[in-house]
């Protein structure tokens, strides 16, 4: 069983934000999710990408008050998205392989030292990210709570 909890490691240019999933829809469906302007907003936000090595992948979430501009690193579908952005985002890597009927997702999140306060939040942010994405491809959506994700935060602050 993979621990729900995303993990946080230490590297040379700051820290990696690492979540492990598996996902009942195969990766091509995940990757609709992860691609497609239609999808990413119910279990992340609006998406404006240029989907090639170079292109653009700029997702803006939380009614505009929060967005992720980046430049799309590693493209190789359905399998790899990765995307280099502001300090605050890093850089994104998702990773999808076929298991059995699903899909195990390996999402980083590499960012430079922000303290303990944005570490927290990020993994926090991302946590429900995580969470909400198998119930859009389930077909539903998982409303924004700002209280859950405060006691996400408070979890993940804890822990470091």
């Amino acid at each position: 069983m993979i621990d729900d909890l995303g993990t946080l490691d230490h590297v040379s240019d700051g820290w990696r934000i690492r979540f492990e999933r598996l996902i009942g829809h195969p990766p091509e469906a995940v990757w609709a999710a992860l691609t497609d302007p239609a999808r990413t907003p119910t279990w992340w936000g609006e998406l404006d990408a240029d989907l090639r090595v170079g292109g653009h992948y700029v997702m803006t979430w939380n009614e505009g008050r929060a967005v992720m501009r980046a430049t799309i690193t590693a493209f190789d579908p359905p399998s790899l998205l990765e995307t280099a952005g502001d300090e605050h985002h890093g850089t994104v890597r998702w990773e999808l392989t076929r298991e059995g009927t699903g899909t195990r997702l390996v999402f980083s999140s590499t960012v430079a030292d922000g303290g303990p306060e944005q570490l927290a939040g990020g993994l926090a942010g991302w946590h429900w990210h995580m969470d909400a994405l198998p119930i859009a491809l389930d077909g539903g959506r998982k409303p924004t709570s700002m209280d859950e994700w405060e006691a996400q935060r408070q979890r993940y602050l804890a822990l470091i």
